[in-house]
């Protein structure tokens, strides 16, 4: 994908994720959980908890193959991390390739440094809930709010210097 796609892609998902934690802030008729669909607060429960479909399919973009990772004077390498209990279930991340950055005769130069740039990304992470009052303990799948790190690519730096006079 260009990085305008990566862009899209990610604009797509912030949206999502927002209008998901909308419909569990505000108290949408028809989705509380464990009450048959009614309004209100479960009298069983001290928690008012709401049940939410994702679709966590992006509309199709068109498919640009671009070797910016191998371009760079940092390169890297993308892998994807697959964690079923988490929404989205695939990320990419990046890995740094070299400890020093390319330099002009396409050797590596460790009078620089090549440092990951890394971003925060909100994910929802499913946590399994005992349901109370029920004889077979049946369990109920809840999802919650976390971030998490992410490298998406790397650059060059120079190195910090500490002096010791």
């Amino acid at each position: 994908m260009t990085t305008t796609q990566d862009s899209q892609a990610s604009q797509i998902f912030k949206l999502a994720v927002v209008l998901a934690l909308a419909l569990l802030l505000l108290e949408v008729d028809g989705v509380c959980s464990g009450n048959g669909g009614r309004k209100g607060r479960n009298p069983k429960s001290s928690v008012n908890k709401k049940l939410l479909l994702f679709n966590g399919a992006l509309p199709k973009l068109p498919v640009q193959i671009s070797a910016i990772h191998n371009k760079s004077l940092s390169p890297w390498e993308i892998t994807i991390s697959r964690d079923s209990s988490r929404v989205p279930k695939f990320i990419s991340e990046a890995r740094c390739l070299k400890k020093g950055c390319v330099g002009p005769d396409g050797e590596e130069d460790l009078s620089l440094e090549s440092a990951p740039i890394q971003h925060e990304v909100m994910v929802l992470k499913m946590v399994h809930d005992k349901v109370r009052g029920q004889r077979k303990r049946k369990r109920e799948i809840v999802y919650q709010l976390s971030f998490q790190v992410i490298t998406v690519g790397c650059t060059c730096i120079r190195p910090s210097v500490v002096r010791h006079d």
